[in-house]
């Protein structure tokens, strides 16, 4: 299962744009967003990272454990930038 939805990541490229500064700005002074979307991206970084070690006991030659530090690493400066 997992390896079907980093398969899928693979075939259509990063889900965020490297720089998160696409988000624009009203869009992060919203109060619901500012309260809900850290706690999403803490959900989103641990769910890879339990992933990427699931995935690296199974198989850890594993060609998608590149993609999921990157994918990692963009959730926690996604939830810098929104706060």
């Amino acid at each position: 299962m997992a390896r079907e939805c980093f398969s899928n990541i693979e075939s259509k490229g990063q889900c965020f744009p490297p720089n998160p500064s696409f988000i624009k700005p009203n869009i992060t002074q919203d109060p619901e967003i500012q309260d809900v979307a850290p706690r999403i991206l803490d959900v989103l970084s641990q769910r890879l990272e339990s992933q990427y070690m699931l995935i690296a006991e199974a198989d850890p030659q594993d060609p998608v454990l590149r993609k999921i530090p990157p994918l990692a690493r963009q959730a926690r400066e996604l939830k810098a930038f929104i706060g």
